[in-house]
């Protein structure tokens, strides 16, 4: 079986969790027979420009890496999350390869896009939330107005602007006029910023598309077969921000007991344990 694998950025260059586990995964896929590929991005480089391809193999796993410079996209802001030109890369990398199943490990960088991209070719699509990048975008639900612990936005996204505007690269001032404001006023804008009228021009941009994030991946992650979260916690703020219940599985990060863990030194990836997030891949492509 072929199996395509997405995240944001791979080994051997990136070794942080999510690479690991993609990794952990693909590595044990390989070992049991099973073609690998890896869809990832880089940072465009003179090596490795914007929307440039390079291939590699990684112990086994076949990797495609595309050169992304943010800056260089139309509407930095939007493609964060819907990039056309990465679900255009995902489509003709899936006719080349011709996978028989898509599990997105992350969708970062590549963006919501490729997911109803992978759809289209009425494949099984996993979605596994490593991180809680659907919900927010700077990942870690911490927002940048209050410093408060967040749940996921508001049924308005006021919450989301609030976040936004106080990361702005901007003087404390300026940010302080819009923070300030009173959350009627935020409540007023975002419903301006989606009238037929503000869409038609490019005022109050910046306030539809940070608010449409929201919607973009929640719609985007419920077209996928499954979607695994590693912990109770993952599983219940995809669930209250949305996700489809049925859709969600709970499949704990696994440790392979038959390695020897060395703690203290560097660890080498390629020893690093598999997740048992496989075998729950496995068991719901075997009931299909």
């Amino acid at each position: 079986m072929r199996v395509l694998l997405t995240v944001h950025q791979f080994l051997p260059k990136y070794s942080f969790g999510t690479e690991r586990v993609t990794f952990d995964i693909g590595r044990e896929l390989f070992s049991r027979g099973h073609e690998v590929y890896v869809l990832t991005t880089d940072t465009a480089s003179p090596s490795l420009p914007h929307k440039k391809v390079w291939d590699y193999d990684y112990r086994g796993l076949k990797v495609r890496v595309i050169g992304l410079n943010m800056q260089a996209t139309p509407d930095p802001l939007r493609y964060e999350f819907d990039n056309p030109e990465m679900a255009a890369v995902m489509r003709r990398y899936m006719e080349e390869i011709q996978p028989d199943v898509v599990h997105i490990m992350h969708a970062g960088r590549l963006s919501g896009s490729i997911i109803p991209a992978a759809k289209e070719f009425g494949l099984p699509v996993i979605f596994t939330a490593t991180d809680f990048w659907s919900l927010c975008r700077v990942i870690h639900l911490k927002r940048a107005d209050t410093g408060e612990l967040c749940l996921g936005p508001n049924r308005a996204g006021t919450d989301w602007l609030h976040c936004f505007v106080a990361r702005l690269k901007t003087s404390q001032e300026a940010k302080d006029t819009y923070l300030e404001k009173l959350d009627l006023w935020f409540r007023a804008s975002v419903a301006a910023a989606k009238s037929p009228i503000a869409r038609a021009t490019k005022r109050m941009h910046r306030t539809r598309t940070v608010v449409e994030r929201i919607a973009f991946l929640k719609n985007a992650i419920n077209m996928a077969d499954r979607v695994i979260a590693p912990t109770r916690l993952t599983r219940d703020l995809l669930i209250r921000n949305g996700i489809d219940p049925s859709l969600v599985r709970l499949s704990h990060y696994g440790v392979d007991t038959f390695q020897r863990i060395a703690w203290g030194r560097r660890r080498d990836p390629s020893r690093w344990v598999p997740s048992s997030l496989v075998t729950f891949g496995m068991d719901f492509l075997e009931e299909r």
